[in-house]
């Protein structure tokens, strides 16, 4: 169960992270540092926002697997709780 309890957090933490990039500007790494690492086109800015919420869907995914399994296993007489006794 804490295995769940911190894939969840990771979640909340890469959505809000993928949310918080999605709100600045355009061309804030190209303000901000005053390089253009991507020539200015903006795909820099878009794979920071894409990898996190990408992160987030994946892990959200995973933990609904993890929840569904763990909650089966508390079933009585499924063959993951007579294998623990």
């Amino acid at each position: 169960m804490q295995r769940l309890q911190r894939l969840s957090v990771i979640a909340v933490l890469s959505g809000a992270c993928g949310i918080l990039l999605a709100i600045l500007p355009d061309h804030w790494i190209e303000t901000t540092f005053g390089v253009e690492p991507d020539g200015g086109g903006g795909l820099l800015e878009l794979f920071l926002i894409f990898v996190p919420a990408v992160l987030c869907v994946a892990l959200v995914i995973f933990c609904l697997c993890l929840f569904t399994s763990y909650a089966a296993s508390r079933q009585p007489g499924h063959p993951l709780t007579a294998r623990r006794r």
